[in-house]
């Protein structure tokens, strides 16, 4: 038997996200990062600056859609594309010569394409053209199909969870008068909240904010408060309810007991009680990756929906789900940024850490059936990086925060969990050196809309 030797453009990236997670010591990201700049200019075409989406890019795909060879584009021809991209062809056919007669010679439909990149970042047009164009395979003859089963179970989604209950935990922590001081967390937690109650049907009774400022001490967010907070946050939900939880402040890491994460270290939340200065015990007083696993994966009754930000340091993998996207970078720090160092006992055990005690990760994650599960995590960078704490528009805010709100804002608040990131990458790319990342339970799941809305 013949056994085909192509792997298209969607394959090959789910493997180098796969790899890259299970053997991070094989350095995945760091060889990929070194192919694209090693070849650069051929993946890039003869441009004229105009990026991804230059002359000789634009040229490659206007010779895959012109299976007629007549030297223009027409709107069937487009059509196909249009459903792969996921936008309705009506938008290009808007842009066409003398109302769309005739279609698109390569100038009018060069320009089109490139108006409509920057009509829509959202949709990060760009990338997938270029995945697109070098994947020599055109558009599936199943894209159709593909675009209506989405479109499906995207309605199917929004319409499931129209009626429930919405509840949300808010988490900001400047640290006030400590050492370890930050200056947008609180901002971050009220914006969450304002978004929610806005735009997403949320009330103010069931949107539980944690932040210093408060008269109120049991809404200060610390160890034992935010840990309530998050049992209160589960309690109740049944199917057809959406949940949202985000906290914004430190993250650092302490050493793994469990053998069961692949570098010896375990993610963290810093509650306001558990600064050093405060000498409270580790990891007693901070909130590990495993107990958000716990609550939020194992926790989430069927036909839950609860999406997860966490905008501090160190939180690539903060609840461990089996499908991601984003590959590690190593970049240098922000100007100030969510981390903090462990206490010194902590960061000793760290040192001392032996490769391959995760050896049970791999099967720890490939053992999984998840898939069901209603779960997205969004976080503000990658287990290796710093999140930035930053001055933006006049005001102090993080930078993942600032960069997802943007991008709903663009979309008008309807827009799936993978063109949110795309978006908020795009924001980010040549301002912050951090790389947030999304995770979920299946690769489906990235298709469906943000919060459920449609």
């Amino acid at each position: 038997m013949e056994v085909s030797s192509e792997i298209n453009f969607n394959d090959m990236k789910r493997i180098c996200n796969n790899l890259n997670s299970h053997h991070p010591a094989w350095g995945v990201a760091r060889h990929i990062r070194q192919f694209i700049a090693d070849h650069q200019a051929e993946l890039e075409g003869a441009g004229h600056g105009e990026g991804t989406l230059n002359d000789g890019n634009l040229r490659k795909l206007f010779q895959l859609l012109d299976t007629d060879q007549s030297q223009t584009v027409t709107g069937a021809e487009a059509a196909r594309l249009f459903m792969y991209l996921q936008i309705n062809e009506a938008i290009l056919l808007a842009k066409a010569p003398q109302g769309g007669h005739g279609g698109f010679d390569i100038d009018s439909f060069s320009q089109a394409m490139r108006e409509i990149n920057e009509e829509y970042p959202q949709k990060n047009l760009d990338q997938k053209i270029l995945g697109f164009i070098h994947s020599n395979t055109g558009v599936p003859e199943h894209a159709h199909t593909q675009y209506h089963h989405v479109t499906q179970n995207q309605q199917q989604h929004n319409e499931a969870h129209r009626a429930g209950k919405r509840k949300a935990l808010c988490i900001g922590i400047n640290y006030l008068g400590t050492p370890n001081k930050l200056g947008g967390c609180i901002n971050d937690a009220l914006h969450y909240k304002k978004l929610l109650r806005e735009h997403y049907g949320f009330s103010d009774e069931n949107i539980l904010l944690q932040t210093e400022d408060q008269h109120d001490k049991s809404k200060h967010p610390t160890a034992h408060n935010m840990r309530s907070g998050i049992q209160w946050l589960m309690e109740g939900a049944q199917s057809g309810d959406v949940l949202f939880f985000s906290y914004s402040g430190h993250g650092s890491q302490v050493s793994d007991k469990t053998g069961m994460e692949a570098d010896g270290k375990s993610e963290c939340l810093v509650p306001l009680d558990a600064l050093p200065c405060h000498h409270k015990p580790w990891p007693e007083y901070v909130v590990l990756d495993q107990e958000l696993d716990k609550a939020f994966r194992d926790g989430l009754p069927d036909g839950v929906i609860l999406v997860a930000i966490v905008d501090c340091c160190h939180s690539g993998t903060m609840t461990d789900l089996a499908c991601k996207r984003g590959l590690d970078e190593e970049v240098e720090d922000p100007e100030q940024h969510r981390a903090i160092p462990p206490p010194d006992y902590v960061q000793e055990e760290l040192n001392n850490f032996e490769p391959g005690y995760g050896q049970g990760f791999v099967a720890h994650s490939e053992r999984r059936v998840e898939g069901h599960k209603l779960l997205w995590t969004y976080s503000g960078c990658q287990d290796s990086q710093t999140s930035a704490d930053a001055t933006i528009g006049g005001e102090r805010q993080g930078a993942m925060s600032w960069a997802l709100l943007e991008a709903l804002k663009e979309s008008q608040y309807s827009i799936t969990h993978e063109e949110l990131l795309a978006a908020i990458k795009k924001k980010l790319r040549g301002k912050f050196a951090q790389v947030p990342s999304l995770s979920t339970t299946s690769e489906d799941k990235f298709q469906l809309n943000f919060l459920a809305k449609a």
